[in-house]
């Protein structure tokens, strides 16, 4: 594929006389190496609108951006969405601090954190994601992770199969607070299987940390063995063949 179609021809009703531009509409063709064709936007089968053609970088940051592909002179990127409307609010121009709506609803967005429908936080956004880590392993408070997928029927474009990763925690939850983010001299409070890092003034600070070994290489009991006053621990393996953390805890 080298691009879009050529678009240059007026010898259909619904086809466009000039290359494709911002704003233009195409419908998917059965070819091959011209597998779009740029039509005005009430043509039947209009299937996508370009929202940005050409220029540096990638499409990731564009709003309602569903699909990109390589343009017609071989130079950068189109960015469509999908349908001859506007866009749909997406999620790809989430930042940290921004919240989303929930997965279960259907289509995910990006929206204020003060947004009715608002249901996690943003803790990290990863670019460029690989399948083969756990993108937020080291991004302390993470409870859930969502991926969003920038595809392309270009197969010299498959590496966008796979395009961002945001790393999540519920929206009113602190992310301080979670175990992860422990150091040597901090208190954890335990509530079944559950741990969270509090404030050792607190009624219910349980535990201390006394050491911290970012590693999960050894069973706790080995890693503990020698750190006086341990009597219980944490382990938390992040997917990795030694990632993550073990934390030797001690009464407060």
């Amino acid at each position: 594929m080298t691009g879009c179609g050529a678009n240059r021809a007026g010898t259909s009703g619904g086809t466009l006389n000039r290359q494709v531009q911002a704003g233009d509409c195409l419908r998917e063709t059965p070819e091959e190496r011209e597998p779009y064709e740029g039509v005005v936007c009430t043509t039947p089968g209009a299937a996508w609108r370009v929202l940005k053609v050409g220029g540096s970088g990638t499409c990731y940051d564009v709003p309602g951006v569903e699909r990109a592909e390589s343009r017609i002179d071989g130079i950068g990127q189109m960015c469509l969405s999908s349908g001859p409307g506007e866009p749909r609010p997406g999620v790809n121009t989430a930042q940290q601090g921004d919240c989303l709506t929930s997965r279960d609803a259907g289509d995910v967005r990006a929206v204020p954190c003060t947004d009715p429908g608002a249901v996690d936080r943003v803790l990290a956004r990863v670019e460029s994601g690989s399948y083969l880590n756990d993108d937020c392993a080291e991004v302390p408070g993470t409870r859930s992770t969502y991926e969003w997928r920038l595809t392309s029927i270009n197969s010299r474009l498959s590496d966008l199969e796979r395009s961002l990763v945001f790393c999540l925690a519920p929206k009113d939850e602190d992310p301080n607070s979670s175990v992860d983010a422990a150091r040597v001299g901090d208190c954890v409070a335990q509530q079944g299987e559950d741990y969270t890092r509090v404030a050792c003034d607190t009624p219910n600070a349980r535990y201390r940390v006394l050491k911290r070994y970012d590693s999960t290489v050894v069973d706790i009991q080995i890693a503990c063995r020698y750190v006086q006053g341990t009597t219980s621990g944490i382990k938390r393996s992040f997917g990795g063949l030694f990632a993550g953390y073990t934390l030797c805890l001690g009464p407060r």
